[in-house]
């Protein structure tokens, strides 16, 4: 009766997991801009490394409402052939965002934060962060005393920039 049972759980969490599948996928971009390939390809380069799968790092949304993707490079899950996770650990890992303007690509914001995550319709970028980022006055004695909230990345259109926006509990750190 146990081997039973584990069966049907196996079942069921293979299912599960095939059900999710093409949701991940389609965060995932099926065309990566040059100018924003170019940049992995660099970050990979000086570690002396060659870069793996570009699109498992990447996610796109259109942050600045010109109907082309914009993309969010989490690169903690940067593969440089070592594996990923070369630039991240407890404290977080840096989150990078390229903006299209016009036929190329900008850097338009860079953090270290905690993760980073798409979410909704038409899409909302979120940011773990701590901190002073999230309202804390003082320093705290230690990464883990510090204050931990989630903040939405959201385009500034009359300052033609990215800037931190709406804050709630802390989801990623």
């Amino acid at each position: 009766m146990k081997s039973r049972s584990r069966t049907i759980q196996f079942a069921l969490a293979l299912a599960l997991m095939a059900k999710a599948a093409p949701v991940l996928a389609q965060e995932q971009p099926a065309h990566i801009a040059p100018d924003v390939l170019a940049y992995m390809q660099k970050q990979c380069a000086s570690v002396q490394g060659t870069l793996q799968d570009p699109a498992s790092s990447l996610t796109t949304i259109d942050l600045n409402a010109d109907g082309k993707p914009d993309y969010v490079l989490n690169m903690q899950a940067l593969d440089c052939n070592q594996g990923p996770g070369l630039w991240g650990g407890s404290g977080g890992g840096e989150v990078d965002v390229f903006i299209s303007s016009g036929t190329h690509y900008t850097l338009a914001w860079q953090q270290m934060a905690f993760g980073a995550k798409v979410e909704g319709t038409p899409g909302a970028l979120w940011v773990g962060l701590g901190g002073t980022f999230c309202g804390q006055k003082a320093p705290a004695e230690s990464r883990a005393l510090e204050e931990n909230c989630d903040r939405q990345v959201v385009w500034n259109k009359k300052a033609k920039k990215l800037v931190l926006g709406e804050k709630r509990p802390g989801t990623m750190g």
